[in-house]
């Protein structure tokens, strides 16, 4: 009997062609869903890039905005210009203009110095940025703390160049006050010797040939030459290194700044005569002697004893062939405007103490020489920004011993025992009148940030700003 199928069966059959279209089909809302779950995920990623962007824009705006704040308190501070800033109590306040950061983004800064005194101040910068997508700006605030600039922060400090030539010579510290009798020994020798350049320019700035530095160099980007027996080291510098890296500076910079005279109405203009070719000057009861001079020389058979604290001014040459004796009672700081010359038996100080003999070059342009000889010590502190300093020959006792700045630094010589010595007390005791940075933080953890909302403007007044920009 034969069999037939029916309409309906036939109907429900389905072809091979069917069944494989039916796969592309699936297959291709597969990968519609898979491309469309890809470009979802890129989209999602991209917005994030985005959005991670834009912080990392903002948050650098808002670092800069604070750091210009940072910047007007400074020059105000060390420049004593204080045109739009308001006093609040004993507190400064400047609060910036508007500040088109573009796309409708403004940003301003805030700026309070308080606890000010010639040796301290405190900087608290808050910055903002107005986004138009939010209702409360983006903020970033960062403390300072500033102390007195000290002209002897380094052991030398030379705004050209730096040369040693010869092979014993040792550069190292001590700290005068720590010490007995503030005397120079070789066992309180300490690791901040430091010697520095700030020239920017191709030339060498440094150059240590074979002698010992047991601190640090620091120039303002060239790397300092030395020779094949030099070292650069520290206390912790590893047995075996010659040149510790970890103590050369490639970021070097220091803003040496003139010095005037002090004024000399009422001083004495001429030395009193001597007695067997030695002239006293100073009381050793303390009162300050002020000479001005219109130069000072002293011959090979003559000496200059100083007992007590005198000011010597001049703008003429000193050339001192004899010897200067600065007594236990004595202190002398010297004002000069033309060369220095120190031979024979030198500038003897017998205090001990740098501080006691202090030598200021008042020029405002470089040309002018200050050379140190002779055998003794020189204990004494320069500052002489525009003078090159020549130290020669040193002898068997020859050493420098206290700070210097000067325009350029050249040594000469190199016997046994010949070095310079940083006394580190100096770096507190004489300071320019400007602040340098002694700290610099963020704040940002619960507690610490600062509510300044009281020297801001009201949303009102900060929208008539806007209106008359």
């Amino acid at each position: 009997m034969k069999t037939h199928s029916s309409p309906i069966s036939r109907d429900l059959q389905i072809t091979p062609s069917v069944r494989q279209s039916g796969s592309v089909l699936t297959l291709a809302l597969v990968i519609t869903l898979v491309a469309g779950l890809i470009t979802m995920s890129y989209l999602q990623s991209a917005l994030t890039g985005l959005r991670l962007s834009e912080s990392i824009l903002h948050q650098s705006s808002l670092l800069n905005l604070a750091e210009a704040g940072a910047e007007e308190a400074l020059h105000a501070i060390n420049f004593d210009q204080w045109q739009n800033w308001q006093t609040h109590g004993s507190q400064r306040v400047l609060l910036s203009q508007n500040i088109d950061l573009g796309r409708g983004f403004r940003g301003h800064y805030l700026v309070i110095i308080s606890d000010l005194t010639e040796n301290f101040a405190r900087i608290n910068v808050e910055s903002r940025i107005t986004d138009p997508r939010r209702n409360e700006p983006l903020r970033k605030q960062i403390q300072m703390e500033l102390g007195a600039r000290s002209l002897f922060a380094n052991g030398w400090t030379s705004e050209r160049f730096i040369h040693i030539n010869g092979n014993n010579f040792r550069v190292d510290s001590f700290n005068s006050l720590e010490v007995p009798d503030g005397i120079y020994d070789a066992i309180y020798s300490r690791d901040n010797g430091s010697i520095g350049s700030a020239e920017v320019s191709e030339i060498t700035t440094i150059d240590i040939g074979n002698s010992t530095i047991y601190g640090s160099v620091a120039t303002a980007g060239n790397y300092p030459d030395f020779g094949p027996n030099a070292n650069i080291i520290g206390a912790d510098t590893p047995s075996g290194v010659r040149i510790d890296e970890s103590r050369v500076i490639l970021d070097f910079s220091a803003h040496l700044e003139p010095v005037s005279a002090p004024t000399t109405t009422g001083a004495i203009t001429a030395l009193p005569p001597a007695v067997g070719n030695v002239t006293t000057i100073g009381n050793p009861d303390g009162t300050v002697e002020t000479y001005l001079l219109s130069q000072l020389n002293l011959k090979n058979n003559e000496t200059l004893v100083i007992d007590g604290p005198v000011v010597i001014v001049t703008d003429g040459e000193i050339d001192l062939r004899g010897a200067v004796q600065i007594t236990e009672n004595g202190s002398s700081t010297v004002y000069f405007g033309g060369n220095f010359t120190i031979a024979g038996k030198g500038m003897v100080n017998e205090t001990n103490y740098a501080r006691n003999l202090v030598l200021f070059g008042t020029h405002t342009s470089a040309g002018s020489q200050l050379v140190l000889g002779g055998n003794a010590a020189m204990i004494a502190a320069i500052y002489a920004p525009k003078t090159a300093m020549r130290m020669d020959g040193g002898g068997s006792r020859g050493r420098f011993i206290g700070a210097a700045v000067a325009y350029s630094i050249t040594v000469n010589g190199g016997r046994s025992g010949y070095g310079f010595h940083y006394d580190e007390a100096l770096a507190d005791q004489f300071t320019s009148g400007s602040m340098r940075l002694l700290e610099w933080r963020e704040l940002f953890r619960p507690g610490e940030i600062i509510n300044l909302d009281q020297f801001w403007p009201t949303p009102v007044e900060e929208e008539s700003e806007q209106d008359s920009v």
